[in-house]
């Protein structure tokens, strides 16, 4: 065995030979990689003629919708978590600017983008009405796939952050979206009306949904199914009520939404939505704070900060502390009220009483016990 091998090695035609093997293989090898990349990622199908001229023509026709004024009353109930909510909403859009007040049995919201700034404000309820400070952050720092997504009127043009039955993403996420495999299209019936159904799967999840050609192509259903941690069958559906508006515009007046978990109902939200305008002009100034009601004399949190100093809204505009605003604020702050001083007070008298207890104690159990 060591001869032969000493004779193989020795010999500089075979190694010469063996040698070229090897980088011929390399070079095939790494030639290959990106193939075989390609291979096992299984890139996503194409989007079929049909299905494309659909999808274009959902998107022009919503692309179509630019303002919008709508108020909402929402009734959600879960079964899972034992929650009833009731809330009404109203919503003002134009374009990127949003304004939402939000209205629940314990506090008001109010929130809104302008074109330099977002602003939120709070007003609680229980056990008193208190208003909270108002926060104010330039454009360039707010997150708008956490905080805002672009308006939606696809399925609802309503901010998805208080609906559940909003989608989650914009619609142009899964509305020709090219990450879709196994696209089907196929001809059904809507409540009488000839309808669409178009079919994929995403993300580890299969979905379908409804549209209406003679209802301006609306979106009228849409549902995912998935399986949960515990490999249970999910399913959420959305089902809108729509109504022509104006030049050839259709929205929902009415939204359902139904969680199912193995075929029970869990969740569901219902929506009835009153249109009050829809591509109609929406003054400016309903996107900025001199609008929102919010009184005089409150507290503005910026980000960034204001590098002079202490904010307050005056009733018109924002406006710096001055020395005395300051001194009335630390004057009634919270660890100054009645309230906190008589809790105050009560806690340290009984420090100083169990203090003076245990003094008592402490002398009385060095007595000499004839002395007791």
């Amino acid at each position: 065995m060591g001869k032969m091998k000493l004779r193989a090695s020795s010999d500089p035609r075979r190694s010469g030979a063996r040698a070229t093997y090897l980088r011929a293989t390399c070079y095939v090898t790494l030639a290959l990689l990106p193939f075989g990349a390609a291979w096992a990622a299984e890139p996503p199908s194409a989007i079929p003629p049909q299905i494309k001229e659909l999808e274009d023509a959902i998107l022009s026709h919503r692309r179509a919708i630019r303002s919008g004024h709508f108020r909402v009353k929402r009734t959600y109930d879960s079964w899972e978590k034992n929650r009833h909510e009731e809330t009404e909403i109203t919503t003002w859009i134009d374009g990127l600017r949003v304004r939402e007040e939000l209205k629940e049995p314990d506090n008001d919201t109010m929130m809104c983008f302008g074109d330099r700034y977002f602003y939120h404000h709070l007003i609680l309820k229980r056990p008193r009405v208190a208003h909270t400070a108002l926060t104010v952050r330039e454009i360039k720092y707010v997150d708008r796939k956490k905080e805002f997504c672009f308006h939606e009127p696809l399925m609802l043009m309503l901010h998805p952050r208080w609906y559940r039955a909003a989608v989650v993403e914009h619609s142009e996420s899964f509305v020709g979206s090219p990450q879709r495999r196994d696209l089907r299209l196929e001809t059904t019936n809507w409540r009488g009306q000839e309808a669409n159904k178009v079919s994929f799967a995403m993300d580890g999840n299969r979905y379908n949904y409804w549209v209406v050609p003679s209802h301006g192509y609306s979106i009228v259903r849409m549902e995912v199914h998935w399986e949960d941690e515990q490999k249970a069958a999910r399913t959420g559906a959305v089902e809108a009520s729509v109504q022509h508006i104006r030049d050839g515009i259709w929205f929902p007046t009415r939204v359902e939404y139904r969680a199912y978990a193995t075929g029970t109902l869990v969740r569901q939200e219902d929506l009835d939505i009153e249109v009050l305008s829809l591509n109609e002009p929406i003054a400016a100034a309903m996107f900025e704070p001199e609008t929102m009601g919010i009184p005089a004399d409150t507290l503005v949190a910026r980000m960034p900060p204001d590098p002079g100093g202490e904010l307050k809204w005056d009733g018109q505009r924002i406006v710096r502390m001055t020395e005395e605003d300051l001194l009335k604020r630390m004057a009634r702050r919270p660890d100054g009220s009645g309230t906190f001083r008589r809790v105050l007070l009560l806690s340290l008298s009984l420090v100083f009483a169990a203090i003076g207890g245990a003094v008592m104690w402490w002398r009385y159990m060095r007595k000499p016990s004839d002395a007791r």
